[in-house]
């Protein structure tokens, strides 16, 4: 099976079981799909998108790719 096959949830499972990233991370990062697909939905109406519900996405999103090595 190929990497770019498994779907992000399968990729998620395997850095934590791997030891690459905590349970908690792993939680922060569904939290983040999750959150990025309700904005994206919510593009049609921009005036719908909570900008304080954003940022702290974007910080959830930061401090998982920390997590994995990102500046």
């Amino acid at each position: 099976m190929r990497l770019d096959n498994l779907g992000l949830p399968a990729i998620m499972r395997m850095l934590e079981g791997f030891g690459i990233i905590s349970h908690r991370t792993h939680s922060l990062m569904g939290e983040v799909c999750k959150e990025r697909n309700n904005i994206v939905h919510e593009l049609q109406h921009p005036d719908l998108i909570d900008e304080n519900r954003a940022r702290q996405t974007i910080e959830k999103a930061i401090e998982c790719l920390r997590e994995l090595g990102a500046p």
